[in-house]
């Protein structure tokens, strides 16, 4: 049974597997020049669909948020805020 790529590509379409059907071919060609098995070459297709919806999840609740402006942990300045310590601000980035 000889399957087109672009078929492939069109059934990983109608699944909703946009973000792994854009990366086929690269992931194609890696896994022939690293020599993965069935087993690894599935894991990185499935594991760059994931991280991609989880990413694109984010943005939607950032911007439902509608934050003025958005910073992270590393960005926070503690000059800025006196009252919070490098140590304690290493512990809220573990979660402590």
């Amino acid at each position: 049974m000889s399957v087109s790529l672009n078929q492939v590509k069109q059934d990983m379409a109608s699944l909703s597997l946009s973000a792994a059907s854009l990366r086929l071919d690269d992931l194609l060609t890696e896994a022939q020049v690293r020599e993965l098995t069935y087993q690894e070459f599935l894991y990185q297709l499935l594991r760059h669909e994931v991280s991609s919806r989880e990413a694109r999840q984010l943005e939607k609740q950032l911007k439902w948020a509608a934050f003025p402006e958005y910073k992270t942990l590393e960005q926070f300045d503690l000059a800025e805020q006196r009252s919070l310590s490098k140590r304690q601000l290493n512990q809220l980035k573990e979660l402590h």
